[in-house]
């Protein structure tokens, strides 16, 4: 899909702290940023934009991500974003879709 930095583990923001059994572990986020996208996935839904964002865990990061401007649905959208901003953007991308590069 892409190459990108990852900054950090995403705490999630639902007091329920970050050990959690079943769907809720295996929905860490990570918080990414300088991403350059493949160019034959820009159409792909950016599955993090409901799924992540829309949970209580998450949603805490919307504001802080996209301010006033509409969430992402898709990778070309949010290519556009990164590209228009002036300082780093940061946005979720699900941690089990993340693997290190050597």
């Amino acid at each position: 899909m892409g190459t990108g930095l990852v900054l950090r583990i995403a705490p999630r923001r639902d007091g329920s702290g970050t050990d959690g059994d079943g769907i809720l572990h295996l929905a860490a986020a990570a918080e990414v940023f300088a991403v350059s996208f493949v160019q034959d996935s820009l159409m792909d839904d950016y599955e993090a934009s409901d799924l992540l964002y829309s949970s209580e865990a998450y949603a805490a990061y919307t504001r802080e991500h996209f301010g006033t401007t509409d969430m992402p649905t898709t990778l070309a959208h949010l290519q556009d974003l990164q590209q228009m901003s002036t300082a780093p953007m940061r946005f979720l991308w699900f941690a089990a879709f993340v693997t290190a590069a050597q």
